[in-house]
């Protein structure tokens, strides 16, 4: 590519050697509410800001920001 500096990188997860299907049942769905998906969040150990960064909020459409909309 280029003539200047370069190292290897790491590949692959680094978390954990195995994934069980059992582990992914209960995951926050883009069409559950609000409330839903803070209860999803909170089952798994995260809270309100994990769910904004995790949920992508800046992509949720407006109506959805709105005090008690759903």
């Amino acid at each position: 590519m280029s003539d200047g500096p370069n190292w290897v990188v790491p590949t692959g997860r680094r978390d954990g050697r195995v994934s069980l299907a059992s582990k992914a049942s209960n995951l926050p769905s883009p069409l559950d509410s609000v409330d839903t998906q803070r209860s999803k969040f909170a089952a798994k150990g995260l809270d309100d800001q994990d769910l904004a960064t995790l949920s992508g909020m800046l992509s949720i459409p407006s109506n959805f920001l709105v005090v008690g909309s759903t």
